[in-house]
């Protein structure tokens, strides 16, 4: 990725260009991609997968968990020292163990896949709107269209129609400046994009990784890198927990529940910055939004 372009704040657009950045350039990752690499990666290095897999029930038991699992329509029982929830937003798991997730607000994504010769490959767009905001990712030949807002707003209904969606997005001026005239829309479709968290992120036997423990709004642009994090501090926690450190799952959640403050923070900040339409709905709620509840140095 070479730039970063944003309308936010202002009507003017401004660029960060990455070349020379102290971060480096950015990625335009292909999930689905990049997601079956993850796999096979932890397949070849012992993992088991099972595919088209239901939790049926956990409990505990004297030397760990036993779990029920519905396999393809087959019944299975495992059993496990420590239980890893990673079952994204819906926390399967964490709910039925520590009770409640909470959920910082309603916030979707409306997207859309769009295929065709890009005018400004290798850039990501953020454009402030009343009842939301706009992102643009352009590769060589593809073009990734999103809308977010919240779920109980008109925009939310409106936008829910591909024709409509792509209306507003002309109405936006993305159609003419990415050159999305001619592009075939590939795939669309409606995602949650809430910020939210587990009451509790970890216990004595059990912990959260990635969305299941804490989800994060995409305009801090964290999700993913928080995600893979939180992969590599949970094996380690586990691995320090089976060796008899007793306090290794209490100090992983409380590393996400620092990291989670500090998004909340940014988060805050960057809606902050956008103060056109105070009085729509979208926007009051942004700047209402809860300060972290963890002190951030």
């Amino acid at each position: 990725m070479n730039a970063k372009l944003s309308v936010w704040g202002d009507p003017d657009e401004a660029a960060r260009l990455l070349v020379g950045d102290i971060d480096g350039h950015g990625w335009l990752l292909e999930r689905p991609r990049f997601d079956r690499w993850l796999r096979d990666v932890a397949q070849r290095r012992g993992a088991a997968l099972a595919v088209a897999t239901r939790l049926l029930g956990a409990s505990r038991e004297s030397t760990g968990w036993r779990v029920g699992l519905d396999v393809d329509g087959r019944r299975r029982s495992l059993t496990s020292k420590i239980l890893i929830d990673a079952t994204g937003r819906r926390a399967a798991l964490g709910r039925r163990i520590a009770g409640r997730r909470t959920n910082d607000d309603r916030l979707i994504a409306r997207w859309m896949r769009l295929e065709g010769e890009s005018s400004e490959a290798g850039t990501t767009y953020v454009q402030a709107d009343a009842e939301g905001w706009w992102y643009v990712a352009q590769t060589r030949n593809a073009s990734t269209l999103a809308f977010f807002t919240d779920a109980d707003l008109p925009a939310a209904r409106r936008l829910a129609d591909d024709r409509a969606f792509l209306e507003a997005a002309h109405h936006a001026g993305l159609t003419r400046r990415f050159g999305l005239a001619t592009a075939v829309v590939n795939a669309s479709g409606t995602r949650a994009a809430h910020s939210g968290t587990l009451d509790a992120i970890s216990g004595t036997d059990w912990l959260a990784v990635g969305d299941a423990a804490a989800s994060f709004d995409p305009i801090g642009a964290r999700g993913l890198f928080t995600a893979l994090f939180c992969g590599l501090a949970a094996a380690e926690a586990c691995d320090r927990r089976l060796a008899a450190d007793a306090d290794a799952l209490a100090y992983y959640g409380h590393v996400l529940q620092t990291i989670l403050a500090a998004y909340r923070q940014e988060r805050n900040a960057i809606y902050a910055a956008e103060t056109r339409w105070p009085d729509m709905p979208f926007w009051r709620r942004r700047h209402a939004l809860p300060a972290p509840a963890t002190k951030v140095a």
